[in-house]
């Protein structure tokens, strides 16, 4: 059930439904503060992840629970740990409620050289809009 108490500390998390076992993966410098605004997001029906507010608005919020995948103490490390974890449980497609196969930036955390590595070879060879 996500009305469970995450730590205060940064790291990876998992959104699992546990119907259909799809979850969304995100990353946090405040597992506790991101939890409270995925939670108001999603029951407001504003989420960002249009397939993730589809799936709570179908199976309600009893349906689905939270995981600590990862702490991660500097947060510079967060976007690269995140993209691993996205990367191993297929969260992106028809597996999962990411929207996009690259984890995001987070605010107030610098991006590793790795990190930044890893997004312009995911996106190579991709067609940019005007």
């Amino acid at each position: 059930m996500l009305n469970t108490i995450l730590p205060s500390e940064s790291g990876i998390y998992a959104i699992r439904n546990t119907i259909n076992n799809k979850v969304y993966v995100g990353s946090a410098t405040n597992l506790r503060k991101r939890m409270l605004t995925h939670i108001s997001l999603l029951n407001s029906s504003k989420h960002h992840s249009k397939k993730l507010q589809s799936s709570w608005n179908k199976n309600g919020g009893s349906s689905f629970s939270v995981d600590v995948l990862e702490y991660v103490a500097d947060v510079s490390d967060l976007i690269i740990t995140e993209q691993k974890w996205i990367d191993s449980m297929l969260s992106y497609g028809k597996k999962g409620y990411n929207m996009t196969p690259i984890a995001g930036s987070i605010i107030g955390s610098i991006r590793s050289e790795e990190a930044k590595k890893i997004t312009a070879e995911k996106n190579r060879g991709s067609k940019r809009s005007d």
